[in-house]
């Protein structure tokens, strides 16, 4: 985003939601962290997860699925007892309930 009264700076102000967004889709349960291995996913890994998370909600629709498809993609190699059919930003956020519940 382009600030027009200052040159030369680019700003960019996402918001960072605590929760679920308006448009999270459903079937958290479907996810149960509690089952989900995540010992293979990493600090960097789960620090880009949660950058996503908190800023999913400033995404166009098509970004956002683009971006938790890919995010998950590459994440699956490093999970175990992931359903194939459960929505990518459900699995995203089963990875940081689990990283949380290792803590």
């Amino acid at each position: 985003i382009r600030d027009k009264l200052v040159t030369g700076v680019q700003t960019c102000a996402l918001p960072i939601s605590t929760g679920a967004s308006p448009g999270t889709p459903s079937g958290a349960a479907d996810t149960d962290p509690a089952s989900l291995k995540v010992h293979l996913v990493t600090a960097g890994d789960e620090a880009i997860v949660r950058y996503y998370l908190n800023r999913r909600a400033a995404l166009p629709d098509d970004v956002r699925g683009y971006l938790a498809n890919e995010l998950v993609t590459k994440l699956r190699p490093r999970l175990s007892n992931v359903p194939d059919d459960v929505h990518p930003e459900v699995v995203l956020e089963s990875i940081v309930a689990a990283k949380d519940r290792e803590r």
